[in-house]
């Protein structure tokens, strides 16, 4: 499979919070008949008033809930119908979408409890905004090896996406810039990173996603991206800053207990307490085969033994360290490296960074540009040879322009090959690299590239 083909973002169905267990559903729906809260039922489209109601019977085995409503619909239901509800709880607003099964008495209209229970509040309720002087920023990356790259000043954050304020575009494939308009990207096209590198106590975060909106505005032109495959770690990330934000942020649907062991809690507490036995101790349960649990392979891998395989594994061990003051440019570095496999990837905006990453592990390779802040590329080099870096790991510098000290280190072997500026990873650096790292048993005399 092509590189460019790995790396391209799987997009699925913007995945939004719900409460689906059936046990909670009815436990909600339970404590709405007990507390008499008011809902809000929206009908038909031509209904543009939500009817008044609330809830007057929950029946389990029936899995339905029935409602008294303030008035009589517009249009009569019809049986398999499908509405919506709306109702607070805990200070919050939430919503459900259930089907019509039947009238009962007077006024009272009986539903299918519903499959999902989800948050009602508007989209950008539960969004964090961040101020100019904040200086936190955003990489959207629309393909690795072509399309169009952005950076610019992260503007808000929810669970779901953020926005952006545009600073500097580019084409990914020449690094040629590119004028801010509107037209950079469309709506609904996917993107391939969108990074957050420099939210407040938090690591590096990194999703795919597709575009929500790119406009102008007086602002200058703003982007806003949705994200997709948000894992498990990153949503806790995300809630995170969310919640130190926003005090009325929830994380999760607060739980509820059901009516009858809120009924059983009153009558033991009503009870004489006798003593109780004490209860015999449990052994501890034996593990079992679902404890032992395997890392699943990644899509495209053979999960089978083989000398591709191997090499795969190999390439994932491989520890290189990335050195580049510019974020936009190693994100694309980075990205190029992870599509092809590797993933021991550490990254270094500045010599200090560098050297903390070089004490705490070994590298099997060093890239560096040119020039990272005052320190030209040799004595960024230097430095971290003086403070443990072997002799022997391969340097690999990214040369944007000519310069004869640099291209005398390479012919003497101070470091071992130049590589011009844009990277065109799946040329010769490809290979060469992974003869470099012991992957490829091709000739590794080849000479300096650049």
């Amino acid at each position: 499979m092509g590189i460019k083909g790995f790396f391209q973002p799987r997009l699925e169905p913007e995945r939004e919070r719900s409460l689906q267990d059936p046990e909670q559903i009815l436990a909600w729906f339970e404590e709405l008949d007990r507390t008499e809260a008011g809902l809000e039922l929206h009908g038909d489209a031509a209904d543009l008033v939500p009817v008044a109601a609330r809830v007057v019977r929950v029946d389990e085995e029936g899995a339905s809930f029935t409602l008294a409503l303030k008035r009589t619909p517009n249009l009569a239901p019809v049986a398999g119908q499908r509405f919506g509800l709306t109702f607070p709880m805990d200070g919050l607003r939430f919503r459900v979408e259930a089907s019509y099964l039947g009238r009962g008495r007077y006024l009272e209209y009986r539903f299918a409890l519903p499959a999902a229970i989800r948050f009602a509040e508007r989209r950008d309720a539960f969004r964090v905004r961040f101020r100019p002087r904040e200086h936190h920023q955003a990489i959207v990356i629309e393909d690795i090896l072509q399309g169009v790259a952005l950076s610019g000043r992260l503007l808000d954050l929810a669970m779901g996406g953020c926005g952006l304020v545009v600073h500097r575009a580019m084409l990914v494939q020449t690094g040629m810039r590119l004028g801010l308009d509107a037209d950079l990207l469309q709506a609904g096209a996917p993107v391939a990173i969108v990074r957050l590198p420099n939210l407040p106590r938090l690591p590096l975060l990194e999703f795919s996603g597709r575009v929500s909106h790119l406009r102008q505005t007086a602002h200058g032109v703003v982007l806003g991206v949705a994200f997709s495959g948000v894992g498990g770690r990153e949503a806790g990330f995300l809630a995170r800053i969310m919640a130190d934000r926003l005090p009325g942020f929830r994380v999760d649907f607060p739980r509820k207990r059901r009516t009858r062991d809120l009924l059983e809690v009153l009558r033991e507490s009503l009870e004489p307490q006798d003593s109780p036995a004490p209860a015999p101790e449990e052994e501890p349960a034996e593990p079992g085969p679902e404890d032992d649990l395997e890392v699943p392979a990644e899509p495209g891998e053979e999960s089978g033994p083989g000398p591709d395989r191997v090499r795969l594994l190999r390439k994932r061990g491989k520890k290189i360290l990335l050195v580049h003051a510019d974020e936009l440019q190693r994100t694309i570095l980075a990205g190029a490296f992870r599509a092809d496999g590797y993933r021991c990837l550490y990254e270094a905006s500045s010599l200090v960074q560098a050297l903390d990453i070089r004490r705490r592990m070994p590298l099997d390779l060093l890239l560096v540009d040119q020039s990272v802040g005052v320190h030209g590329a040799l004595e960024l080099v230097e430095v971290l040879r003086t403070r443990g870096l072997p002799r022997e790991t391969p340097v690999v510098v990214l040369q944007r322009r000519p310069e004869v000290r640099l291209t005398l280190a390479a012919k003497g072997g101070g470091v071992t090959f130049l590589v011009d500026h844009p990277v065109d990873f799946q040329g010769r650096l490809k290979d060469r690299l992974e003869a470099l790292l012991g992957l490829d048993s091709g000739p590794r005399g080849e000479p300096p590239l650049g």
